[in-house]
């Protein structure tokens, strides 16, 4: 059985969660009230997906909340060279979509290595702040490692073609 620490429930943010469900309600009731009719007293199909991805997201949310996320500290560098990789790939083997090179296709499978690279350039650019706190940053030249982290990943995206992602990412 998962224990839950006291302070999770101290310091959760209920504010915060109370704001979303309420988006996430109104979301719903006009999915439905634009879906309604469409079908004779059941659930649209739209309205059906919604409810199965907001099940997906509260399970997340449980999963992300009872998950010690200091323990992913050791991923950071890994998943972050990982995905400059999968970056770095898209540039010899993803074929030439619209004038860009940004998804690696696997048979009926299509990866966009862009966006695993924005995960693995929170948890590094987390990782490097960890390391050099930004209370050490005094000066604009002491912004150079999380230039350098931010620079690799932005560099190939940019190289990929792909500016919007590119912007996105930076």
């Amino acid at each position: 059985m998962a224990v839950v620490d006291r302070r999770l429930l101290q310091n959760f943010d209920w504010v915060l969660l109370g704001i979303a469900g309420t988006l996430v309600l109104l979301g719903l009731g006009n999915l439905i009230s634009a879906t309604h009719g469409a079908t004779s007293g059941e659930l649209s199909p739209e309205v059906s997906r919604q409810l199965v991805a907001v099940g997906i997201g509260s399970v997340g949310l449980l999963v992300a909340l009872l998950f010690d996320y200091r323990r992913l500290e050791r991923w950071a560098l890994p998943l972050y060279f990982a995905s400059c990789v999968l970056l770095a790939s898209t540039l010899v083997f993803a074929p030439v979509t619209r004038g860009n090179r940004a998804w690696l296709v696997f048979g009926p499978v299509r990866l966009q290595p862009s966006e695993l690279a924005k995960i693995g350039l929170v948890m590094a650019l987390a990782w490097t702040f960890h390391r050099h706190p930004p209370q050490e940053i005094r000066r604009l030249r002491d912004l150079w490692r999380p230039g350098l982290v931010i620079a690799l990943p932005v560099g190939l995206i940019i190289l990929q073609k792909d500016m919007g992602v590119a912007l996105l990412t930076l």
